[in-house]
């Protein structure tokens, strides 16, 4: 199982994200991934805060920032990719894997096909965020501000167009081992193909791990040392 960590980049620079709605700068993207450099990431996923407001001024500044950073650890990008314009801009990047949302719930396949295409299909992820609650999961759509049920969720789709699926629990978000994983239920998706994102602590490593996840991306907790990457990875026993 791998473990990675989360950045959530809104205006140019990181942000720590709670329950995805109190948002705390932690300023120059840069330095935050030098940090991770070091902490021996499997992996980092930069998401930008993309809302229905997003729009091409806001994408291109944070592209901008993104195609000037430098990292020694396979990067994943998404926040906001809605064209085929935005797929080029993407090329300049330092990036292995795309993350797609919106267009995965909107059904713009097309676009998801055409970065297969152009980046090969297990560059491709797809991001559902997650509310649990009542026993009930939904999922939040960015590009339109709203909750949706998760029976809506063609999950069929989903299992041909992207390679690795992350559930995002949003409500868990910047809080230690909160994750739900009783929405997995909820989830069609094979669990070997499948990340966790959001309240990822020591005991939500430790139980992924034994039910056959794919991997965990940790938030910007990250940076502070009781949270670190090879603490968590002695942990698990991985």
């Amino acid at each position: 199982m791998r473990i990675g960590a989360s950045i959530i980049m809104k205006n140019r620079v990181a942000v720590q994200s709670y329950g995805w709605n109190l948002l705390r700068p932690l300023g120059n993207l840069q330095f935050i991934l030098d940090s991770l450099d070091e902490y021996e990431c499997d992996e980092i996923t930069v998401l930008r805060y993309a809302r229905s407001e997003d729009d091409a001024q806001a994408y291109n500044a944070d592209i901008d920032v993104l195609e000037s950073c430098n990292t020694l650890s396979p990067l994943s990008f998404g926040g906001g990719i809605r064209s085929l314009k935005d797929l080029e801009k993407i090329r300049r990047l330092p990036v292995e894997r795309l993350v797609f949302s919106s267009a995965v719930f909107e059904g713009n396949y097309s676009l998801i096909e055409e970065a297969a295409t152009l980046f090969g299909h297990q560059a491709i992820q797809c991001l559902i965020p997650i509310s649990y609650n009542n026993d009930k999961v939904r999922v939040f759509i960015p590009s339109q501000n709203r909750f949706i049920g998760v029976e809506e969720i063609d999950f069929e789709s989903l299992h041909n167009l992207c390679n690795e699926l992350i559930v995002y629990d949003t409500d868990a978000d910047g809080f230690d081992n909160l994750f739900s994983f009783n929405a997995l239920q909820d989830i069609k998706f094979p669990l070997p193909r499948t990340i966790l994102m959001g309240g990822i602590g020591l005991d939500v490593i430790k139980r992924a791990k034994s039910e056959g996840v794919a991997a965990v991306s940790i938030d910007n907790r990250v940076l502070h040392k009781e949270y670190s990457i090879l603490e968590a990875k002695k942990y698990a026993g991985l």
